[in-house]
């Protein structure tokens, strides 16, 4: 686990609420959920990509 990886993961999560806050509506129930789970899949994506690009830098 290196940082790098971690702080993409988060940056993309708080992102991704950052953009769905600016729409003009209240997400509430399913549709919090909904973009929750987007924003965890997201970061996980994001940290699985760039920890495969630092394992290739690091060789």
């Amino acid at each position: 686990m290196s940082t790098i990886g971690l702080l993409a993961a988060v940056a993309m999560f708080a992102l991704i609420n950052v953009v769905a806050g600016m729409f003009p509506t209240t997400f509430t129930g399913d549709a919090q959920l909904a973009i929750w789970l987007v924003a965890l899949v997201v970061a996980i994506a994001s940290y699985v990509t760039t920890e495969q690009a630092m394992a290739g830098v690091r060789r």
